[in-house]
């Protein structure tokens, strides 16, 4: 049985938010590793914020049917 247009569209999908989400964690990892040696830590902590958004955001677009 050939996969549907729908099943097609939904793998592509979860391939691309399982990239997203892995590039949101590298993004969140080097803040991570640069937070000592910044000047402003709020600064960081607002990126930090702004990535766990990002992450919320990319999973609710991925949950929808």
């Amino acid at each position: 049985m050939d996969p549907s247009g729908k099943d097609m569209v939904q793998a592509i999908q979860s391939d691309d938010f399982k990239f997203y989400e892995s590039q949101v964690e590298i993004i969140k990892n080097c803040f991570t590793i640069q937070q000592p040696y910044h000047s402003d830590v709020n600064d960081l902590n607002a990126v930090s914020t702004n990535a766990d958004q990002s992450h919320e955001q990319l999973v609710s677009i991925a949950n929808v049917p």
